[in-house]
């Protein structure tokens, strides 16, 4: 049982908090304690708690609204925060010369997803887990189109009503 403490919610009006808590529910699921955590539109910075909770090695929180950033640090330190992070204002530039991750996260609508898919699936460790969520049906066949031109065969979608999350888990090849 995890207990996560959230001042301010995320700003996006976007989409529900729907996949905001099935992405919870996959990383409470798939996360192992030592991984390191990359998360793409952090928004609150609730999905970076979890990872905290679960014991992660590294955690960085990049969001483009820079309100959003500011709601990640201070909920970082309601919740006691005790592994080490990186909180950053801007989009996937700012990962330009980081290692992979054992463990990407994005939750967000199509167009971002789009936009930064090859250089997240860059961002992932081989034997890596990448979660993309905040995507309807009709988005798929573009992401799955991108996944497979990054020769990421290996993934499953998860249904939530109308909404998609696509759990990834790259080759070690």
């Amino acid at each position: 049982f995890f207990f996560l403490m959230i001042r301010r919610p995320p700003r996006s009006t976007l989409f529900p908090f729907t996949t905001l808590f099935r992405s919870l529910e996959i990383i409470r699921h798939t996360f192992k304690q030592d991984m390191t955590f990359l998360d793409m539109g952090c928004g609150s910075g609730i999905l970076s708690i979890l990872a905290d909770q679960l014991k992660a090695k590294s955690i960085k929180a990049i969001d483009y609204d820079e309100i959003s950033v500011e709601n990640t640090i201070e909920n970082f330190k309601i919740n006691n925060v005790t592994t080490p992070y990186e909180t950053g204002h801007g989009s996937i530039e700012i990962c330009e010369h980081d290692l992979p991750y054992d463990f990407v996260c994005a939750n967000m609508i199509k167009k971002a997803i789009l936009s930064m898919l090859d250089k997240l699936c860059l961002l992932t460790k081989p034997n890596g887990i990448l979660l993309l969520s905040g995507l309807l049906e009709e988005d798929l066949v573009e992401v799955e189109e991108i996944l497979f031109r990054c020769s990421m065969h290996e993934f499953e979608i998860i249904e939530d009503n109308e909404w998609r999350s696509i759990l990834v888990r790259k080759s070690l090849g």
